[in-house]
């Protein structure tokens, strides 16, 4: 009976996975045809940021290096004390490619990157608002890339892959697995019509839908989320028409936690959004995936205590590695990447407890993000 209790969420959850991988595998690759002279849409890149100064070199470069003339950059800076807009203004003082704005929220009594996202709409001149973090860095073609989808599909919201710069190291390579893992399964669900997550770093939408469904209003005390709960109110007014758009011309890169400290707050800034949902097909997910984990750890334990069979738990286990490795492998291959299968072995020997401590987290105490101090 036990054996039954507590292997039937991970029985169900393997089944869950194998539909993930499916629905990804349906998610058609995108190329778009950059000799075929089709008009395409005007488009503003919002970039909030503060305290970039590191990083807003290399993400300037790669704007620099567009193939796409039809758009405008908007910068936003939520209050940066180390340079951030001097910087930025040197580094587009030459620029004659594009329109560029730099806007500052010194003295305007607002601060956060909500705030900051919706200072750049209101000011967007395009037709499509294309959304990024200040320590990101783009191929030449990630513009073009949403230009063309829009123009060739019918949709309101466009989710793009986002992956980490690889500096080689383990910590690296487990953050980029398991952010992999996250990017295909909001891939996934959003192919299947059940989308729940989705990532701001690389995220398109048109403006004036963002103002029908009134922006981030009704979460805006909630640091994170400027990604999902949006997606989720344009989801909800138009069905079908959130896409993600599979294709290695629009994987955006970023930078993973340089250390533990900033990795747990990170995550923990990432985890209190989780009750803040309204969409019940995203907690009923959360709390699935929690459930599965939590009762991995508890057969795991209890094989030991109480002599349970070894063959049982090793089988579940293998099979779990198996399909979640079959999957992650395939979203990394199809964004031009490639996943170790070591790293995965010990991402998943300690994902369990990952996802019961900060299920735990997200319900009590404080956590710091970029200097500020959040619930």
């Amino acid at each position: 009976m036990i054996y039954i209790i507590l292997a039937a969420p991970l029985l169900i959850y393997f089944l869950f996975v194998l539909y993930l991988y499916y629905s990804w595998l349906s998610i058609k690759v995108y190329a778009y045809d950059k000799e075929s002279g089709r008009p395409c849409p005007f488009i503003s890149v919002i970039v909030p940021i503060r305290n970039e100064a590191d990083n807003l070199p290399l993400l300037i470069k790669s704007l620099h290096a567009q193939q796409y003339d039809n758009f405008e950059l908007i910068l936003v800076d939520d209050h940066s004390t180390d340079g951030s807009v001097d910087l930025a203004k040197s580094l587009l003082v030459d620029e004659h490619r594009f329109k560029y704005k730099i806007i500052s929220m010194e003295g305007s009594g607002c601060e956060g990157k909500k705030k900051a996202l919706l200072e750049g709409v209101e000011n967007a001149s395009g037709e499509i608002v294309l959304c990024t973090d200040g320590d990101c860095q783009a191929g030449p073609h990630w513009v073009a890339s949403v230009g063309h989808y829009f123009a060739e599909n019918d949709c309101v919201m466009l989710s793009g892959g986002v992956a980490f710069i690889n500096d080689g190291t383990l910590f690296n390579k487990l953050q980029d697995l398991e952010f992999t893992s996250l990017i295909g399964t909001g891939a996934a669900c959003m192919k299947a019509g059940f989308p729940n997550m989705c990532n701001g770093a690389n995220l398109a939408y048109r403006r004036e839908v963002f103002f029908e469904v009134n922006g981030f209003s009704g979460n805006e005390d909630v640091a994170s989320g400027d990604d999902e709960f949006l997606m989720h109110k344009v989801w909800q007014k138009y069905p079908g028409k959130v896409h993600f758009l599979k294709s290695t011309d629009n994987v955006i890169y970023t930078r993973p936690c340089p250390n533990l400290t900033s990795f747990f707050f990170q995550r923990r800034r990432w985890s209190s959004k989780w009750d803040k949902y309204t969409l019940n097909s995203v907690k009923y997910i959360a709390f699935f995936v929690f459930l599965t984990n939590v009762s991995f750890l508890v057969l795991f334990w209890m094989t030991f205590v109480y002599k349970l069979s070894l063959l049982v738990l090793l089988t579940l286990f293998t099979v779990k590695l198996l399909l979640d490795f079959m999957f992650v492998r395939k979203v990394t291959n199809d964004q031009g990447r490639h996943a170790g299968f070591l790293p995965f072995l010990l991402l998943q020997l300690i994902h369990p407890y990952y996802i019961l401590i900060f299920g735990v987290l997200s319900k009590v105490g404080n956590y710091k993000w970029k200097g500020r101090t959040y619930k």
